[in-house]
């Protein structure tokens, strides 16, 4: 994975002549619509077919507050500014953040999941194990069910039973955007998270004029579901 210093892009907004961007950041997202079977647990997982991308550039310049307007949008992925900061304070330069969305069409391509890791964490282990990512930087594995009880006509619990397991993952990375990374089935994978279905439903790409670039990788594991 390659990695680079400085905000080599603001992801297609344009800044005020002689603003000096500070900092990008790009998030590219999806819904997910679950199915329960009859069992109590999700059988059917699958993306919907729009996608939200939201991108917020920090900088120095010229508040953008005129590219602020309500009116209608022709092509919905157009990335549209939706919120315009300033800050001025004595003695320092004015800091402003601007932010903007854009709605695209989504296709799911399914695939294997790239950057699944060699085992599981344990006691011993003082680095990454469970993704492969090469500049991965941290992983975080989340399993849960929802735990149902009732109570019985004496006022205490009568019966209790879990169930809905949906498992959720991050993955922090430094760098480019690891290849074959992409929303969808296609995803990014965790040890532990292969059986089932495995959907990324949030990438984060980031830039900082002092620091190398990175992002994240998060998603939903249905163990059960097809």
């Amino acid at each position: 994975m390659a990695a680079a210093i400085g905000v080599l892009s603001t992801f297609g907004i344009v800044l005020p002549d002689g603003a000096e961007a500070q900092s990008s950041q790009r998030t590219q997202s999806v819904e997910i619509s679950e199915l329960v079977g009859a069992a109590g647990e999700y059988v059917k997982a699958d993306p919907l077919h729009a996608k939200k991308t939201d991108v917020t550039v920090t900088y120095v310049g010229e508040p953008m507050h005129a590219s602020v307007t309500s009116a209608a949008i022709a092509l919905p992925a157009t990335m549209t500014i939706i919120k315009s900061d300033a800050t001025e304070v004595n003695n320092g330069r004015v800091s402003c953040t601007v932010m903007a969305s854009g709605h695209s069409a989504f296709t799911d391509a399914a695939g294997a999941s790239p950057g699944v890791g060699a085992g599981d964490p344990d006691e011993d282990t003082l680095n990454i194990v469970s993704c492969s990512f090469s500049l991965a930087e941290n992983v975080q594995v989340s399993h849960e069910v929802q735990d149902k009880m009732i109570l019985g006509g004496d006022g205490a619990p009568g019966a209790r039973a879990t169930c809905l397991q949906k498992n959720s993952f991050t993955t922090r990375f430094r760098g480019d955007l690891p290849a074959g990374v992409v929303l969808g089935t296609s995803g990014a994978g965790v040890k532990g998270l292969e059986d089932g279905k495995l959907l990324v439903n949030q990438l984060m790409e980031e830039q900082k004029m002092d620091d190398f670039n990175g992002g994240s990788v998060g998603g939903n594991h249905y163990p059960l579901a097809a």
